[in-house]
């Protein structure tokens, strides 16, 4: 299990104590820490896609040995 798939939940919970407390909306250090989450979880998700579309036509055409690990 890798730090992403753990990250993920936590930082989704995090994001979802932020938004949903009224407290924390109210203040705008919380609220610019509940707009850089939502960046930072688009981040990650343009990084997969994109670490995946990168290695996708090296393990079809250049490496096949990346097949097998």
């Amino acid at each position: 299990m890798s730090a992403n798939d753990t990250m993920s939940p936590r930082m989704c919970s995090a994001l979802i104590i932020l938004h949903t407390n009224s407290e924390f909306r109210k203040l705008q250090a919380f609220r610019l820490m509940f707009y850089n989450g939502i960046l930072d979880c688009t981040l990650l998700i343009c990084n997969v896609y994109g670490g995946i579309i990168a290695i996708w036509p090296a393990m079809n055409t250049h490496l096949p040995y990346l097949n097998r690990v």
